[in-house]
């Protein structure tokens, strides 16, 4: 099939981190409402899969009322999925390796939690295998963390092998 395919491509290029694109592609709410043309293209190349977590759907909809990029986004979504894409897919239930929520824990971090803990199902502990990216500004650490993306989640994001990148540097 592609994915053992692309799978078997990661692994042979597993000593080279940089040349190596992942077979997975995990994006945030913040991606498909600042950059879903970057994501249509990524979804049309056929060089990898895009998972669509849980979290990420119930973000957009909760975000629906007041962003028309958002609303954009679902739109897209509904159609890719009633399409069947196999490019893009959303993430099925059983694709979780079943984190239990911390007390007195944001939302934000909630989301972040969950994207990651889907992006750990896909990796299985290998390198290489999962890249989330995020339509939040890295560099900006303060921004990120009110939006979700503290120091704790992407020390266990890379705890897990899961690479996270801006979208617009994943594109470089």
């Amino acid at each position: 099939s592609e994915v053992e395919s692309l799978e078997a491509n990661v692994a042979s290029h597993d000593n080279d981190e940089k040349a190596t694109i992942s077979p997975y592609l995990v994006p945030d709410a913040f991606s498909f409402c600042n950059s879903l043309r970057l994501i249509q293209e990524f979804s049309n190349s056929g060089k990898l899969v895009i998972i669509v977590p849980l979290a990420v759907i119930q973000s957009l909809d909760n975000m629906k009322k007041g962003s028309s990029r958002a609303r954009q986004a679902i739109k897209y979504l509904e159609i890719q999925f009633k399409k069947g894409n196999r490019w893009l897919r959303a993430q099925n239930d059983h694709e979780r390796s079943m984190i239990k929520r911390k007390k007195n824990q944001s939302q934000e971090n909630w989301i972040y939690e969950q994207i990651i803990d889907c992006c750990c199902y896909f990796s299985e502990g290998k390198t290489n295998m999962v890249t989330m990216v995020t339509g939040i500004d890295l560099r900006d650490e303060e921004s990120a963390a009110t939006k979700g993306l503290n120091s704790n989640m992407l020390e266990y994001a890379e705890n897990q092998h899961v690479k996270i990148e801006n979208i617009k540097q994943f594109t470089r």
